[in-house]
């Protein structure tokens, strides 16, 4: 019988860790987080981030490093030419304001200096 508990808690624990709320970094898809004034972007996968400021007039690529908080809450961290850079990435709708597309992530970015708020989405695979 206490086998039986075992495994039936081994195996709730595992499907638990499975689950995810929020992107995984280690996920083949990529991750876009993104918003307005200034046009940013930043695209996660497979442990790298390809970052976008000022409509492109700043562009670089780093490592990043996961960290869930939470179970609705992730937060990227990686360097800058600039400084360190952090993405928390919020289980949260979230609605583009202005094109009005609507999102399932909540992001902020904190880089250059600067909070950028805006939102996010699995990007379509090729």
């Amino acid at each position: 019988m206490k086998l039986l508990s075992l495994c039936v808690a081994g195996t709730a624990l595992l499907l638990s860790a499975c689950s995810t709320t929020t992107p995984d970094i280690i996920d083949p898809r990529t991750f876009r987080a993104q918003g307005n004034e200034p046009g940013w972007h930043i695209d996660l996968q497979n442990g790298h981030a390809n970052i976008s400021l000022d409509y492109g007039d700043i562009r670089y690529s780093s490592s990043a490093v996961q960290k869930p908080i939470g179970s609705t809450q992730t937060r990227y961290t990686g360097q800058g030419p600039n400084g360190d850079w952090t993405l928390t990435v919020i289980k949260q709708e979230c609605s583009d304001t202005m094109s009005d597309e609507e999102y399932e992530y909540t992001s902020i970015l904190n880089t250059e200096g600067r909070t950028l708020r805006g939102c996010g989405k699995y990007l379509p695979q090729p």
